[in-house]
């Protein structure tokens, strides 16, 4: 693991002079979760629960001024929805979903597994560092890109799997761990200059 604790000074190759990067007590601005949109944006509040288990088979979507009949997959997705004493729940249906048999529902609780973790983030980062080594291609691509949409948020919870990933023989997963490291430069350019200074 990498010692965030040490002093390292990044310096102009051609003048020797310290770069600027920021300060180590607060980042140069706030990271927000990039979201994406949806028809499971549509579902009411009390529908996603009982749809992300898997207890109700279907339900209505009103989005974009077009009715749906979303299922499971959608309300996994739409999780990321619940805020405040709603978001309890949503991470315990969240971490099942991670170990579902159905590559679908993995996949759909990686993709609503960075704005979840805002709410609670406990166990979510074990869980995307197994899921980067899934079986299923698509399940482990979703997994990387979730990395790269949760680092500059999470910088020290990704920290170890970042590591990792940088050094993947597998093109999709190192391409998304520098995308991680983009996310982190504008949000935590001293951590970017201690991975890249262990990469040399």
């Amino acid at each position: 693991m990498l010692d965030l604790s040490r002093d390292y000074i990044a310096r102009d190759p051609r003048t020797g002079l310290p770069i600027n990067v920021g300060s180590k007590k607060k980042p140069v601005r706030k990271a927000n979760i990039k979201k994406e949109t949806g028809p499971w944006q549509g579902l009411r509040k009390q529908d996603i629960i009982p749809l992300a288990k898997g207890e109700i088979e279907s339900a209505k979507s009103a989005w974009t001024d077009r009715d749906y009949q979303l299922t499971q997959v959608d309300g996994v997705r739409a999780l990321q929805m619940l805020k405040g004493f709603a978001s309890k729940e949503a991470h315990k249906v969240l971490i099942t979903s991670l170990q579902s048999d159905n590559p679908a529902i993995r996949i759909a609780a990686l993709q609503a597994l960075p704005e979840v973790a805002i709410q609670k983030s406990d166990e979510m980062f074990d869980w995307l560092s197994v899921l980067l080594d899934d079986e299923d291609e698509d399940v482990s691509r979703a997994a990387s890109k979730a990395l790269a949409i949760s680092a500059p948020v999470f910088p020290s919870a990704v920290e170890t799997i970042l590591v990792n990933e940088l050094r993947s023989s597998v093109p999709f997963r190192q391409n998304n761990a520098w995308e991680a490291l983009k996310g982190l430069a504008e949000t935590w350019p001293q951590v970017v200059c201690l991975h890249i200074d262990s990469l040399m």
